[in-house]
């Protein structure tokens, strides 16, 4: 069995907490309004509600991996650890390089992820394959 789902950016770094909230459409804050707002790196604590989330390069971001359900014995977690190559600054469903200059990230980001579970198509196993992609190749 063989599924692939497709949607920009939202999670998708989950890798670590990149599942944004909010919604591009509403329109983009203000210059100002980002240059007010506290940024908080990865592992770091928010301060409140309204903050700029900032993976920094090179920083291991921790993505836990569950399977569960009734149909398997037990519950499988796994925590496995990803970076990206280049500072990453999200709010909401905005994601910008240099925490200056802002664009909606499904513009910026593509991920796909594709499940592939074990099967009389696959009977060493299944695979579990995330993919995150930047449109723009900077």
């Amino acid at each position: 069995m063989r599924h692939r789902l497709r949607h920009p950016f939202v999670m998708a770094f989950t890798l670590a907490s990149l599942i944004l909230g909010g919604c591009a459409s509403l329109g983009k804050p203000s210059d100002e309004k980002f240059a007010a707002m506290p940024i908080v790196e990865l592992g770091g604590t928010p301060p409140g509600e309204d903050f700029i989330f900032k993976i920094p390069a090179g920083r291991p971001i921790p993505v836990k991996v569950t399977l569960d359900g009734n149909a398997l014995e037990t519950r499988v977690e796994q925590t496995i650890n990803a970076a990206v190559p280049k500072d990453i600054y999200l709010y909401k469903r905005w994601v910008s390089d240099d925490g200056r200059q802002w664009r909606p990230a499904e513009e910026v980001f593509e991920v796909s992820a594709k499940i592939l579970l074990p099967s009389d198509q696959s009977p060493k196993g299944g695979d579990i394959h995330l993919t995150v992609e930047r449109k723009d190749k900077h």
